[in-house]
């Protein structure tokens, strides 16, 4: 089950992070403005693409291009309390758009054990269709807790032009749903695509 990174990864991976780098991939991520009414930040991360201690990507081409190129994954956690809704989204600019469709499909392999519940598996939906996002694929599963018993977990991953976005939503009972949650994913790619043609005419 894809999770934030623990805090002793995340500390070490800070070594050598471009400020100018990070400041880019943080303003690819969505607000609360951008979601709406009712939502708020939880946390706020970033770190080298492919230079977690627990989440490198297998040494890949792509993700040694990544690191040489110092791009930073930036990752945002948010909660709508009032809706019962939470969302985490994480991007990862690569070297190049060919680079980013092969680390996108390797993106299972940074998923980790939830702790909050471990027994949860995600489990592949298969190749969806999200407006703006290209070789997407979805994954869900339950992510029961004491405090919401009827929680369920939907995962989307895929690309932008030489990013990768990887988005999670849960919610509990009928207070969202994929289609819901496919909309945010929409808005996140959409915000992606603007800002890279906004960048490259500067």
């Amino acid at each position: 089950m894809p999770t934030t990174p623990r805090n002793f990864d995340w500390l070490i991976a800070q070594i050598g992070v471009s400020p100018a780098q990070r400041r880019f991939s943080r303003s690819l991520l969505l607000t609360p403005d951008d979601l709406g009414d009712g939502w708020a930040i939880h946390s706020d991360r970033s770190w080298p693409v492919g230079g977690m201690v627990r989440w490198r990507s297998g040494g890949t081409d792509a993700s040694r291009r990544a690191r040489k190129a110092k791009c930073v994954t930036a990752w945002r956690d948010f909660e709508c309390a009032s809706l019962k809704r939470w969302t985490w989204i994480q991007v990862a600019p690569l070297y190049s758009e060919e680079d980013a469709a092969s680390y996108a499909t390797r993106i299972e392999k940074q998923f980790v054990p939830n702790p909050r519940n471990p027994s949860a598996t995600p489990q592949l939906v298969g190749p969806i269709e999200v407006e703006g996002l290209s070789g997407t694929r979805a994954w869900e599963s339950t992510s029961s807790t004491v405090e919401y018993p009827r929680g369920l977990a939907w995962m989307v991953a895929g690309f932008v032009d030489r990013v990768v976005i990887l988005q999670h939503c849960s919610w509990d009972g009928d207070s969202w749903s994929r289609d819901g949650a496919n909309s945010a994913v929409t808005l996140q790619a959409a915000k992606v695509r603007s800002l890279l043609e906004h960048f490259s005419k500067m």
